[in-house]
């Protein structure tokens, strides 16, 4: 089952996470690709369309009130988004999947590899602060094949 955020500071982490240009609001194509990361299966037009039903002052952003209303669980337990708590998208959630959605947290322009410059930034935004050779240790630990970036191969095995 795939895991549903309902702590507040989590919800900020991640609404921090996404906003890509720290100006406090999800533009359409950052929350969208939150939703995508989350569910991997979504497609571009769902994301879209919960995108556009997210944004309830229509004005092609993601604020934090938005943000949190359409990811905090209603009283009966589940997210606002329906597609998070649809049985189809229950049942296709794997660890896998999750895996695959953290990879795409990393690779930013989402061509399926994650370079040193997505992985840095990454973990800046997660609070760790590296040093250029801390970087190029993890590079040099996850890049099996040397290519100069980490594919989702290389990603699974570091888990």
């Amino acid at each position: 089952m795939a895991a549903i955020p309902c702590d507040l500071d989590i919800l900020k982490q991640a609404f921090e996470f996404y906003d890509r240009d720290g100006d406090g609001k999800l533009g359409l194509d950052e929350f969208k690709s939150l939703l995508m990361s989350i569910d991997t299966h979504m497609n571009a037009e769902e994301a879209n369309q919960m995108a556009e039903s997210t944004d309830v002052n229509h004005d092609h952003v993601i604020d934090f009130d938005e943000f949190t209303h359409a990811l905090l669980p209603t009283p009966e337990g589940l997210p606002n988004l329906q597609c998070w708590y649809t049985s189809s998208s229950l049942e296709r959630s794997s660890p896998e999947d999750e895996l695959r959605a953290c990879f795409q947290a990393f690779d930013y322009n989402h061509d399926g590899m994650i370079s040193r410059s997505e992985l840095k930034q990454v973990m800046r935004r997660l609070g760790e602060c590296l040093s250029e050779q801390d970087v190029d240790d993890m590079m040099l630990e996850a890049d099996t094949n040397r290519d100069g970036y980490i594919d989702f191969e290389e990603f699974k095995r570091l888990c």
